[in-house]
């Protein structure tokens, strides 16, 4: 879940606010900095149901600058989308993407109908969870194996995989390689949306006075639609794979790259949790 927001906007800091207060998990992205692009807006608006004219601030300096209310009648869609994408501050503030629907603008009303079922799958232990995106994306640079579930008919698949990670200002992508043969595969071709989890930062807490002992852990967890990427995008993948683990230059057999298959994850939620004691009385 995406909340796209502007921090100045006293409106999106009510939404921040009431999220938070519900324990739902979300990643931020600042508007203006991040606009939403042409093709982010088509997406979002065919999924809304609601005219487009929604998608606009209309109460912004800037729409009134440009003129807009008296100019969009005479616009075609198409124009219109390249308009909101031209500024993040043109766009309806704040929106909440998520996998099935977007919510445009915050009312409390219409998001506690649309969000009531998040509120029983959050958290329990809200003191434990990270949502910083920046923290996030370090916590899966410390990973060394990422774990994949997919539908498979009655019960989930699970396969852990190493990986690598690309993280820029838009999204973060997880990729993975492996021979051209596999279950895997066929339950991407069937239904490729896979939940992911890693954990790292591990230590044994052992309290022997009171006979008490736990696991200290940093973990994420998320989901998103898994891809097999074509030839021409294989070697810059497998060099991000590479990288992860420290090995850039590494001379691998550029023979092997036809005989391998390389996939992408493209993350649409993630959220994390981190276990660490203040006060340790014993560690392994």
């Amino acid at each position: 879940m995406q909340l796209i927001g502007y921090a100045a906007c006293s409106t999106c800091k009510k939404a921040k606010k009431w999220l938070d207060a519900k324990g739902i998990s979300y990643e931020e992205r600042p508007i203006r900095e991040q606009n939403p692009t042409v093709e982010e807006l088509k997406e979002w608006h065919a999924k809304s149901g609601l005219p487009l004219k929604r998608f606009f601030n209309t109460s912004g300096n800037l729409y009134k600058e440009k003129n807009l209310k008296e100019k969009l009648a005479a616009m075609g869609q198409e124009e219109q989308y390249h308009i909101l994408a031209e500024d993040g501050m043109l766009v309806k503030r704040p929106l909440l993407v998520t996998e099935d629907g977007i919510l445009v603008g915050f009312k409390e009303s219409e998001w506690e109908e649309k969000l009531a079922d998040r509120k029983k799958t959050s958290m329990r232990r809200q003191d434990r969870e990270i949502k910083e995106r920046a923290e996030l994306i370090r916590i899966m640079e410390q990973c060394d194996v990422c774990r994949l579930a997919f539908q498979n008919g009655d019960y989930p698949y699970i396969l852990p995989l190493n990986f690598g990670i690309r993280a820029d200002a838009e999204k973060i992508t997880l990729f993975f390689h492996g021979a051209n043969k596999g279950t895997k595969y066929e339950l991407i071709r069937k239904d490729n949306r896979a939940s992911f989890e890693m954990d790292c930062s591990h230590r044994l807490v052992t309290d022997e006075e009171h006979g008490n002992c736990t696991m200290e852990y940093e973990s994420v967890i998320g989901r998103g639609k898994v891809e097999i990427l074509p030839e021409e995008e294989k070697e810059e993948a497998l060099r991000l794979l590479m990288g992860h683990y420290h090995k850039e230059d590494f001379a691998y057999n550029r023979e092997v790259v036809p005989q391998t298959v390389v996939m992408k994850l493209t993350v649409e939620e993630m959220t994390g949790k981190r276990r660490l004691k203040k006060k340790i009385s014993n560690t392994l």
